[in-house]
């Protein structure tokens, strides 16, 4: 159920994109992309209490701590939240004429109407944020119908009701905005009524009492969870938070909507690395060594299988493919290319994500704190230089770079430690040679077959094209190399 609800959360953000575009227009859209980047953003000040909030719901229903230490958890970390939420929310409110003024450029949109929009956004996105310490309780408490119900109706309404409200709307922008709040503040009732539910009943007599000693204990999780989750959002966000100087809002609409459909790679990787942690997790503490090589070997397959064939058509066809899902040939032209580097890259990176499950699994994340702290210092800066002179695609080579680099240079360090007995097989027979073959044929489609100009009968070849691209690689993996066990 949980996998079932991701792919179509993914699905509708990725499919209503474009009636996105066409209805706010590129402008109003470039606010969109900056709110979903805010929203990110402020997940940087999380300190990874979300998911040491869903680990002690897991703990709690092992019976591993009290009820009483359970209760008084979630009471300081609910304060903590509301906290965090009211300043973080506020500083942003406080500061939405700045930005408006000073950072962002805007053609159609006065800096009045844009200081107002970002306050809306500054409410939602303090909103949604706090809503996350309910999605963790529900999550470590296995409540995963109710959440993947919560998640598919929460996105139905953000991504598809919102389109009849743009429609008829005077000021698109505006009503956007607006309507997301009242989405926000309808989601955080749901979750608050649906998460305290959960929570098991305290005794009358007892009173709850504000102490950090409650969290003390977990201070070492909360701190190395944190770190690598605000690396990576930096690392993830650290281009957009660049060109939202840089670019007009017209043009980062236009990047949003190339690093979206990228993305869209990432999002089918989402359910194996969700599925794949803690089973790998199981068969460690079992002492079961050769099962989690082969897990882990089966699972980059899969990936490989279902994931790669979508990204190497997407960056190989990226004219294309945006001209099918857009259906404007201006925005085809215009980002093709930041698309096939984002894609590139986020290929690379799904690969690399692999080691962080091992490593997760093993509880030793030492390596992959060590490795994303040297690439976000390498990273960052390099971007600056690289969107000061080439703007949208100066951001999207070094994104690419950086990934590829992590994956050729970084991952082999981390499997010489912990499974240097499949190091080889894993790059070579898993990874390497089905993308070489995937990566073939389709260059070879390139080379020797003369697609059609229709944007329908397009979108059949490219369908097509897939279809044989997974075929061949299930083959390769099922007949010319199985995986072969003891």
């Amino acid at each position: 159920m949980n996998i079932a609800a991701q792919t179509y959360v993914a699905s509708i953000t990725i499919l209503s994109l474009p009636f996105h575009v066409e209805l706010l227009g590129a402008e109003a859209y470039g606010l969109v992309g900056v709110f979903a980047s805010l929203q990110i953003l402020f997940s940087l000040i999380d300190l990874g209490l979300t998911p040491t909030i869903a680990r002690q719901s897991s703990r709690f229903n092992a019976a591993v701590i009290t009820l009483i230490e359970y209760r008084q958890i979630i009471f300081v970390v609910e304060v903590v939240f509301a906290a965090i939420a009211i300043a973080g929310g506020g500083v942003l409110f406080i500061l939405a004429d700045v930005i408006a003024q000073k950072w962002l450029t805007a053609n159609s949109i006065s800096h009045k109407e844009l200081g107002s929009l970002i306050q809306l956004m500054a409410i939602i996105v303090a909103i949604r944020w706090f809503g996350g310490i309910y999605r963790g309780i529900m999550a470590g408490s296995e409540k995963v119908m109710e959440l993947a119900l919560v998640n598919c109706l929460v996105a139905s309404a953000r991504f598809i009701f919102v389109l009849p409200v743009l429609k008829r709307a005077d000021n698109p922008a505006e009503a956007f905005f607006n309507y997301q709040l009242c989405v926000a503040c309808v989601e955080l009732f749901v979750l608050i009524v649906l998460g305290k539910a959960t929570l098991p009943t305290l005794p009358t007599s007892y009173r709850m009492k504000f102490s950090f000693n409650y969290l003390r204990s977990l201070w070492t999780f909360f701190a190395s969870i944190g770190f690598t989750s605000a690396a990576w959002i930096a690392m993830a966000q650290a281009d957009k938070v660049i060109l939202t100087k840089i670019l007009s809002l017209s043009e980062y609409g236009l990047f949003t909507v190339a690093t979206m459909l990228a993305a869209g790679v990432m999002s089918i990787s989402t359910p194996i690395g969700n599925a794949l942690m803690p089973r790998l997790a199981r068969v460690h503490a079992a002492g079961k060594n050769e099962e989690v090589c082969e897990i882990y070997r089966k699972a980059t397959r899969l990936t490989i299988l279902l994931v790669f064939p979508v990204g190497l058509l997407i960056a190989v066809f990226a004219e294309e493919v945006l001209w099918i899902w857009t259906g404007d040939a201006y925005i085809a032209a215009k980002v093709n290319q930041v698309l096939t580097l984002y894609t590139i890259g986020n290929l690379a990176l799904v690969v690399a994500a692999f080691p962080y499950y091992l490593q997760y699994a093993i509880g030793d994340l030492r390596l992959h704190v060590s490795g994303n702290s040297i690439s976000l210092i390498l990273m960052i800066p390099s971007m600056v230089v690289a969107s000061a002179f080439e703007g949208m695609r100066g951001t999207a080579w070094v994104w690419m770079a950086s990934n590829v680099a992590y994956l050729l240079l970084w991952v082999p360090v981390i499997h010489r430690k912990f499974v240097s007995s499949i190091a080889k097989s894993w790059s070579l027979r898993d990874v390497a040679a089905p993308t070489l073959l995937q990566l073939v044929f389709v260059l070879l489609m390139v080379q020797n077959f003369n697609f059609s100009v229709n944007r329908f009968f397009l979108m059949v070849e490219m369908t097509l094209v897939l279809a044989l691209i997974f075929a061949l690689t299930f083959i390769y993996f099922r007949l010319i190399d199985p995986i072969v066990t003891r």
